[in-house]
């Protein structure tokens, strides 16, 4: 609770993981997004995994695209902390987390604007 705001009682009123997750397929497949979800720190998806009941859609496939794994690569290039929460990384490439932490809409579209953030700034840097 003092980390999210989320009480047993939502968790309990709310939707249920494979309804939640069933969801998140629909989207994904109905825009034809990459079998390979983007996270904030791996470990996510098999986790998910293990969650889901057998009867569950199996979209994604066995890997993610860690971007707090990207930010720590780029800090580490540039002498960098690379030890922070993702708030603090936005922060420090000058954005701003938009939406309460902690909270896995917010999370998850501030994870796909620093994602798209460091892409840009790795940009042109390594020639083909």
């Amino acid at each position: 609770i003092k980390l999210t705001g989320i009480t047993q009682d939502m968790v309990d009123k709310g939707v249920s993981l494979i309804d939640a997750y069933e969801g998140m397929v629909k989207i994904a497949a109905k825009h034809s997004c990459l079998k390979m979800p983007l996270t904030w720190g791996c470990g996510d998806l098999p986790c998910l995994k293990n969650e889901l009941p057998n009867s569950a859609t199996r979209y994604f496939g066995r890997r993610e695209l860690d971007a707090k794994t990207l930010f720590q690569c780029f800090q580490l290039a540039k002498g960098g902390k690379v030890q922070v929460g993702l708030a603090k990384a936005m922060s420090n490439l000058g954005l701003t987390f938009k939406g309460k932490q902690h909270r896995a809409t917010d999370d998850a579209k501030n994870t796909f604007i620093i994602f798209c953030e460091l892409l840009g700034k790795f940009e042109g840097r390594f020639p083909v």
